[in-house]
């Protein structure tokens, strides 16, 4: 029961890091959306996914991993010291 609560408080966390839209670099974790096989750094400036789809990962490469492809728009996978040409 513990373990299920930390990985729900996880979620949530990382949810809510998601909606602010604050660029974060993607070695800070990526969400990936199950219906589109799409993973994005926080900050993207793509379409807001729903809750449901959602799944979030600590590194590129484990989404990659579990079979994510990385977005053409804010490019996760690649090292970067600016998010700002996302704007």
């Amino acid at each position: 029961m513990l373990q299920t609560r930390n990985i729900h408080i996880a979620f949530e966390a990382s949810w809510q890091r998601l909606l602010q839209r604050v660029p974060q670099p993607a070695t800070h974790g990526v969400y990936a959306v199950k219906t589109t096989g799409i993973f994005c750094q926080f900050g993207c400036p793509s379409r807001r996914p729903k809750k449901i789809n959602t799944v979030f990962f600590a590194t590129p490469a484990i989404a990659e991993q579990a079979g994510f492809r990385p977005c053409k728009r804010c490019l996760p996978n690649t090292v970067k010291k600016s998010l700002s040409h996302l704007d």
